[in-house]
This record gives C-alpha cells, sequence and structure tokens, in this order.
C-alpha cells in the first residue's frame, strides 16, 4: 500500500530462517507483495487503510517501515494451552501449541528488525527473559476469571506483562491496565468465542494504537485485533501472520471492520 513502505528507506538486509534476506529480495517485496522464501512466496493483501502479509515476519520485515510496533508475539515458554473457546471453523482449541513458542529467538529477531520504529509494546510472559533494550513494564490485568498457573497455590496468573520503549503520548494513568480477556465473556465476537486463542481484547489494543503516532505495525498478527483497533481509531496498520487459518481471519475481521465503519461514515 503506498504510504506504508516509502516513508522511511526500506531495511534491504535481515537475518531470515533461510540466512540473509538481501536487497533485491526486498525490492520485489515492495513492487510485487510478494517475497521469496525457498519456493514458497509471502502474499500481500491490502485492505483498506492495512496491508496484510501472510508468511514468516522475519523474511517480510526488511521491506516494511512502521513507525510503532505492538505485538503479541510467542512468549518463548513453550505452553500447551487448554482452550475449549470455539475457533473460526466451528472446532475446539485444546492443547494447542503456539508456532515459535519453544524459545525467544523469534520474537527477538524479530525485535532486533525493528528496532527503528519509534515505538514498541510487546506482549510478554513473566516465566520469560526481558527483551534487550526494554526498561518499562506494564501489567495487563485480564480479570479474576481467567487464569490457571499452579493449581495447588490458591492464587491465579490472571495477568500479562506488556514491555514498552519510545515515543508514547497521552496523559499519565496507572501501569496497570484492566481490560477482561475474551474467555469467557462477550468479546469481539457476537457468540463471545475467541477468534484465536491468544487474542487480546481490541479495547486493549486501542489503548496502544492511540497513545502512538504514525503507522503500525504487528509483526505477530494473529487474528487482527491490533488492526481492527487501528481500523476503528483511522489507523494505517502493517500486519504479519505465518498461519493460514489466522491469516484468513485476519482478512476477515480486517474487511468486518472496514464495512462498519463506512457504515458511520
Amino acid at each position: 500500500m503506498r504510504g506504508f513502505i516509502a516513508q522511511r528507506p526500506a531495511r534491504t538486509t535481515g537475518y531470515t530462517a533461510g540466512g540473509y534476506y538481501g536487497e533485491q529480495d526486498a525490492q520485489l517485496a515492495k513492487k510485487t507483495g510478494q517475497c521469496r522464501r525457498g519456493r514458497l512466496m509471502a502474499q500481500k493483501v491490502t485492505i483498506g487503510s492495512c496491508e496484510l502479509w501472510h508468511g514468516d515476519c522475519r523474511e517480510i520485515l526488511p521491506a516494511i517501515a512502521a513507525d510503532a510496533v505492538i505485538t503479541d508475539p510467542p512468549y518463548g515458554i513453550g505452553v500447551a494451552l487448554g482452550v475449549t473457546s470455539k475457533g473460526s471453523d466451528g472446532g475446539m482449541w485444546a492443547n494447542v501449541k503456539i508456532a515459535g513458542d519453544e524459545t525467544t529467538q523469534v520474537r527477538d529477531e524479530a525485535l532486533k528488525m525493528t528496532a527503528n520504529a519509534k515505538a514498541h509494546a510487546v506482549f510478554a510472559s513473566h516465566k520469560a527473559p526481558m527483551p534487550d533494550g526494554f526498561r518499562d513494564l506494564l501489567i495487563w490485568d485480564k480479570g479474576e476469571h481467567t487464569g490457571a498457573g499452579n493449581l495447588a497455590m490458591p492464587w491465579k496468573p490472571c495477568f500479562e506483562l506488556v514491555w514498552v520503549r519510545g515515543e508514547w503520548k497521552g496523559r499519565r494513568t496507572s501501569a496497570v491496565l484492566r481490560y477482561l480477556a475474551i474467555a469467557g465473556c462477550v468479546g469481539n465476537r457476537n457468540d463471545g468465542h475467541r477468534y484465536h486463542p491468544t487474542e487480546k481484547p481490541v479495547k486493549l489494543m486501542e489503548h496502544f494504537v492511540s497513545r502512538c503516532e504514525g503507522v503500525v505495525l504487528d509483526p505477530f498478527m494473529g487474528s487482527a485485533s491490533t488492526g481492527v483497533a487501528c481500523v476503528n481509531l483511522g489507523r494505517q496498520f502493517v500486519g504479519i501472520e505465518c498461519d493460514p487459518v489466522h491469516f484468513k481471519t485476519a482478512c476477515e475481521r480486517i474487511e468486518q471492520a472496514h464495512a462498519q465503519a463506512r457504515l458511520f461514515a
């Protein structure tokens, strides 16, 4: 999408799963909306103010320039979720494993490749090491109905961490953000179920989008809660997702968000 990539010089080299991403690959991605991954091609879909990429973020990021990064990456704790909410296909999530969650390598590589962004907000677990270059921390209070943790203890971890750095705006408020998690409550879907096993509430993502400037990037887009927040607030968005099912869901949600925005335009 015009304006997303050209606002700053494109990063022309970077590490990918298959080696180093060169200038030719970056130029190919900019011109055609595609980039090489062996024999595969990462595909770009443009919907209104949003640019959505399907592929490995480490191979796509050299062609992207953005002002703020708001993302929920794999935490690097090797968790197997016991989620029972319905997926977009009507199935159930149980013992779900998150791609790239064995270590923080994927998270750390993506953050290194987006280091030039003016602001970062990165969701994390207290069980994982802090990402390099961060020192300020927010707490997302998800509400008492969530959390499992050690069932032998009389407390449950109904919170997540958000590491932040860079330039943010707005009046100073509490570093504890209280937004109900999607699980077990009426969230972004009429039936109250989640689109994604680790889905974040749109209102929570709007909190961050409203406090940064410029184009927002989410290199671990999932079902695009960050993108929907951007549409709701009239902001440009770039999202990347490697899972084809979640990418399809993200495209559908962004389409719906734009359609709803047009109704009230």
